[in-house]
C-alpha cells in the first residue's frame, strides 16, 4: 500500500508522434508548436468563414500534411470582430506565460524527458 499507484510503462511513440514531439521542442512562428497553431488556427477563424483556407479536399496521398497541395486559396473575408478578440485574447494569455520563468524551466524539463 506504499507504493505509487497508476503508474505506468514509459509509452512507445509512433513515427508521426515523434515528430510532433520534435516540432513542439523548436516551435518557432515558422515551425509552429501548439500553442501558436492554436493561435493561428483562431486567426483563421476570424479571417475566413468556416475556417477553411484553400479550395476543395486535401488528396488522399497529402493528407496529414499541412500546406495548399495545389489548391487555390479561398479569399478573406471579413473579419469576424468576435472571433478576432478571442485570437487576441489567446496570444496575450500565451504571451503571458511565457514570462514566467517558472512555467518555461517546467516546459524545457518535461520537453526534455517527454520530447
Amino acid at each position: 500500500m506504499g507504493g505509487p499507484r497508476n503508474v505506468r510503462p514509459p509509452r512507445q511513440l509512433s513515427p508521426g508522434r515523434d515528430r510532433r514531439a520534435q516540432e513542439r521542442q523548436t516551435a518557432t512562428p515558422t515551425q509552429p508548436g501548439r500553442a501558436w497553431r492554436k493561435y493561428t488556427r483562431s486567426r483563421r477563424y476570424a479571417n475566413r468563414a468556416g475556417g477553411r483556407k484553400y479550395d476543395g479536399p486535401v488528396p488522399e496521398d497529402q493528407r496529414g500534411h499541412s500546406g495548399s497541395h495545389g489548391r487555390r486559396e479561398l479569399p478573406r473575408g471579413p473579419e469576424d470582430p468576435d472571433k478576432a478578440e478571442s485570437a487576441r485574447i489567446f496570444k496575450e494569455a500565451w504571451d503571458a506565460v511565457e514570462q514566467v520563468a517558472a512555467y518555461t524551466d517546467w516546459r524545457s524539463e518535461h520537453r526534455s524527458a517527454h520530447g
